[in-house]
């Protein structure tokens, strides 16, 4: 494990926090390199590389941050971007709307790639999807103690379906490569095993002041590197990013360490190319 990555980081972040207390770095962007910078950290957790292992952890870490989300403001939204720029805008209930429709989703996408694999029954598109920026006036509506025991029963159930369906698939059957180049199921599981990266953003809201937001997100990313430097990972894990895709801790560093050179450089962050394209 490279130890230098703490003193990169920390030389970066100097400089960056120097550049924004002479105002060549607007609060916008310090906000969105303190987003990408959050996302690191929660992304450089450990997971299982063991697809179904990985969704199995992924939903206990999930249903953490669910199973209490009646203790906030239902109204309130809070919002973290991700490095292409792509916006999550959170609520208690639509955190709740997507934990399920995400299983749901899915389960049924991989019904349809198994149909696809044996019958070459070409996939139904998913009627009625919507993504994580698009919020209906429900997502802003109380959700009652009996709600969400019904909400969390329900998922439940379906995860613990979709669990055994995946659990029972061939190595043949996960890597199975769709005639149109999409995702292998082995993919979709790992996708699918990673919600907690927009269910966490209540517990674990960033403050909406862009320094305080940059410092915060900056002691998280560097507490979690310091403990990989320090213990290092079973072999058997891998860190995953939104798309499913295998990243190295090299990978996920470089791509924080190119952000904080971009900005110092620019004064400014484009968006990268999204994960899902």
């Amino acid at each position: 494990m490279e130890a230098h990555w703490l003193t990169d980081l920390d030389k970066a972040h100097a400089e960056t926090l120097a550049r924004a207390a002479d105002a060549r770095i607007d609060r916008a962007t310090l906000a969105s390199l303190a987003d990408l910078e959050a996302f690191a950290a929660l992304n450089l957790v450990p997971v299982p590389a063991d697809p179904v292992a990985h969704l199995v952890a992924g939903y206990a870490r999930t249903r953490q941050y669910i199973e209490h989300l009646t203790r906030y403001d239902p109204s309130r939204i809070v919002s973290i971007s991700a490095r292409d720029g792509y916006i999550y805008p959170m609520t208690p209930r639509k955190i709740l709307r997507r934990v399920a429709d995400h299983a749901l989703d899915h389960f049924n996408q991989l019904e349809q790639w198994l149909d696809w694999q044996d019958r070459g029954v070409v996939p139904v598109p998913t009627d009625g999807w919507a993504p994580s920026d698009v919020t209906f006036d429900e997502d802003t509506f109380p959700v009652t103690e009996s709600e969400l025991a019904a909400w969390l029963w329900r998922v439940d159930r379906v995860m613990a379906l979709f669990t055994r369906r995946a659990a029972g698939l061939t190595p043949a059957q996960l890597d199975w490569q769709p005639p149109n180049g999409g995702w292998t199921l082995e993919r979709v599981l790992h996708h699918v095993a990673r919600w907690y990266a927009y269910a966490a953003w209540l517990d674990e809201a960033l403050p909406e002041d862009a320094h305080a937001r940059y410092v915060e997100a900056h002691r998280r990313l560097r507490k979690q590197v310091a403990h990989l430097v320090a213990s290092p990972p079973p072999p058997d894990t891998a860190y995953y990013g939104n798309a499913g895709v295998p990243l190295s801790l090299a990978d996920m560093l470089q791509g924080v360490l190119a952000a904080e050179l971009e900005v110092e450089t620019t004064g400014r962050l484009g968006p990268v190319t999204s994960e899902l394209d």
